[in-house]
C-alpha cells in the first residue's frame, strides 16, 4: 500500500531567490554590483519574469538588494 506522503510544491520564485543568494555567497555578485534586468535574468534562469520580480521583491524586503527606480537593482 502507498503511504501518504504529499509531494512538495516547488515555488519558482523561491528557487530564483536561493539562486541569487548563492551567487552572492559564492562571490559572483558583490555589494554594489548591479544585477541584470528582469528580462535577462528570466532568460538566463529559464523562468518567467514574474518569478524573478517576486524573488527580487523578497530580497529587497530582506535587505539583500536595493532597487533604485530608473537606475537598477544592486546588491546591498
Amino acid at each position: 500500500m502507498i503511504k501518504e506522503n504529499p509531494i512538495k510544491k516547488i515555488n519558482i520564485s523561491e528557487s530564483v531567490l536561493k539562486r541569487i543568494v548563492e551567487l552572492i555567497r559564492n562571490g559572483d555578485l558583490k555589494p554594489g554590483d548591479k544585477l541584470p534586468s528582469i528580462q535577462l535574468f528570466s532568460e538566463k534562469l529559464q523562468v518567467g519574469a514574474s518569478s524573478v520580480r517576486e524573488a527580487l521583491k523578497q530580497l529587497q524586503v530582506m535587505g539583500i538588494i536595493t532597487i533604485k527606480q530608473g537606475e537598477g537593482t544592486f546588491v546591498s
